[in-house]
């Protein structure tokens, strides 16, 4: 969505939606809030001669900072998260942990490509804008205490409770994002209560998984998760109780000449 603009009798400029007001109720309806005619007091914000276009916004320059609210353009959504394109040619990403205050498999589903969306700016550094359409965020409330997004990884305790979104399979295990800067990983015996036989078909990129924190290495920055319903953390078998043919369920973890080492 873009509002023409003559600049003078050879030039024509184009402003687009987010643009052109703060408030989402603005920017969504162009032709009730910018009739033919108006002036409008813009800035140029990019100028393309190949193209021939001039991109201009209404919208002071001010810099990003964490606990603004913004309104965003969706220009792309990947499993990586959700990319907006924010006033004045600025750009930022909604992490699937940041979609909303309930994780749900398909957080963007709702979402399409050209929608406009608010979103609150929770991270800023030199290369990126980190963003959220969390409800709870939206809204200006306190952070959960006992919500493992919002936690640094020196608060995480072992048995507490997590949700988060498959990010990839690895020979090393299966690694969950936890929240935006945080992934913890799941050793495959602890994907199930039974045996897993193909991790990477059940569990694949951006499933939503949940269940419980069974390692925290402050030290390394690692975070060792669990699926299992019971006996999260143990080993499935008692070295003690093993007896000569009896049968196992396990994983292949190394095949030499001399044998194979089993998990």
């Amino acid at each position: 969505m873009f509002l023409s603009v003559c600049i003078n009798r050879a030039v024509r400029g184009r402003i687009a939606a987010v643009d052109l007001s703060e408030s989402l109720a603005t920017a969504s309806d162009l032709t009730q809030n910018f009739q033919p005619g108006h002036v409008v007091k813009s800035t140029v914000i990019a100028v393309d001669q190949e193209k021939r276009t001039v991109d201009m916004s209404l919208i002071a320059a001010t810099a990003i900072e964490v606990g603004q609210i913004r309104l965003g353009l969706v220009t792309r959504i990947s499993g990586e998260g959700m990319f907006l394109r924010l006033a004045n040619m600025q750009h930022g990403r909604v992490h699937v942990a940041d979609s909303s205050d309930q994780l749900k498999e398909g957080p963007f589903k709702a979402y399409q490509t050209g929608q406009l969306v608010e979103c609150a700016v929770v991270g800023v550094d030199a290369d990126n804008i980190d963003l959220s359409t969390r409800e709870s965020v939206l809204a200006g409330k306190p952070k959960q205490q006992d919500d493992i997004r919002d936690m640094q990884l020196a608060d995480v305790q072992e048995g507490q409770k997590f949700q988060g979104y498959v990010r990839r399979i690895a020979k090393q295990g299966c690694f969950v994002s936890l929240s935006r800067a945080t992934v913890g990983r799941i050793i495959l015996r602890e994907l199930s209560d039974s045996f897993v036989s193909d991790p990477a078909e059940d569990f694949p990129a951006g499933k939503l998984v949940s269940g419980v924190v069974i390692k925290v290495d402050k030290k390394a920055g690692k975070i060792d998760l669990s699926l299992k319903k019971k006996g999260a953390g143990e080993s499935n078998t008692d070295f003690e109780a093993l007896q000569v043919g009896q049968k196992l369920k396990c994983n292949v973890k190394r095949v030499e000449t001399y044998g194979i080492f089993l998990s």
